[in-house]
């Protein structure tokens, strides 16, 4: 029980890896604010908080749009009202399109920056602003900022701005003895990835790794409970590849 006492705010925990990630830190001790975006996910997000609720820990719902940025700060007023403090953040949330960099209208660059650059800056911002010393702060971005591969142009673009914007952030307030991570994940096992991808793309993306296989969510809980840990401290600025081998840098 290693984060007994503490608070953890989880953007995207209705689903998938936000999911997993909600209920680890629950079992870990900590009392987990749980986000969801739309409407459409509320259901999946009260489950969560049932499913740590029934397991005996503690943890509250809230909804936000985080690319409107009154959203986005009424969020966090909510959780240190719920919980009277922050100190981990978790980022989960994503949006993926799969074109040429000459098929992308302004429109889609517009709808997918807004949540993968835009809303994930303004929330390293808040975190940065509420977070209490000793804090944590941890987001995910891809393996693809990594790798020479058509057609993500516009979302590995977005992805490559967080990796500098944690960068520039651990340094910011390091002095806090506050760790600013992200995750780079390769291709997952998730609707997120086969909703994009052709069974021509999941069998290369498959072959790319050591293993041959596609990496499984539950393979990122256990980076992130060290990096959210006390043994974390010393682990900062740094954008993680986690691929099974299928691309370093």
């Amino acid at each position: 029980m290693i984060l007994t006492g503490k608070v953890a705010l989880v953007l995207g925990a209705s689903r998938s890896m936000g999911r997993l990630f909600a209920l680890d830190l629950a079992s870990q001790g900590a009392a987990v604010a749980v986000h969801y975006n739309s409407p459409s996910s509320r259901t999946d997000a009260q489950a969560v908080v049932a499913e740590i609720d029934a397991r005996g820990g503690k943890a509250a719902l809230f909804q936000a749009d985080m690319t409107q940025l009154d959203q986005l700060s009424g969020l966090f007023d909510g959780v240190e009202e719920e919980f009277g403090g922050i100190d981990i953040v978790v980022n989960t949330a994503g949006k993926i399109i799969k074109k040429p960099v000459a098929e992308v209208t302004e429109a889609e660059f517009d709808d997918l920056h807004a949540v993968n650059n835009k809303a994930a800056f303004f929330t390293l911002g808040e975190a940065a602003r509420r977070l209490r010393d000793q804090g944590r702060i941890v987001s995910v971005s891809t393996s693809l900022t990594a790798a020479t591969t058509g057609l993500y142009s516009a979302y590995a673009g977005g992805k490559a701005a967080l990796e500098a914007y944690t960068r520039a952030l651990a340094k910011e307030i390091g002095g806090r003895g506050i760790t600013v991570n992200v995750l780079c994940p390769g291709p997952l096992d998730t609707p997120f990835f086969h909703a994009n991808a052709s069974p021509e793309a999941v069998t290369m993306a498959k072959a790319m790794s050591v293993t041959g296989q596609l990496g499984d969510i539950r393979d990122l809980v256990g980076l992130v409970r060290l990096l959210v840990s006390p043994e974390g401290r010393w682990i900062t600025g740094q954008a993680i590849l986690i691929n099974g081998g299928m691309v370093a840098r």
